[in-house]
């Protein structure tokens, strides 16, 4: 079985990298294990917030991916 190939990965920072699978963006971390999923339209780190787009929704989520909106992801 292959591994998927990702469309485009970024240099880590703050120990995780984002990265770009089938047009949606997650990250991942120095194990090129996924610690959030790659199910959002778009994503910007900002070190301890990661700023992403769901569904034309824009929220914030930590590191870990939890929301900090307040809202499900």
């Amino acid at each position: 079985m292959f591994e998927p190939v990702l469309d485009v990965a970024w240099p880590l920072f703050n120990g995780l990298a984002e990265a770009k699978l089938n047009g949606k963006y997650g990250f991942l971390d120095r194990s090129m294990n996924w610690i959030i999923k790659p199910i959002y339209d778009k994503a910007e780190d900002f070190g301890d917030l990661i700023h992403v787009e769901l569904g034309g929704h824009e929220m914030y989520i930590d590191r870990l991916g939890s929301n900090l909106n307040g809202s499900a992801a």
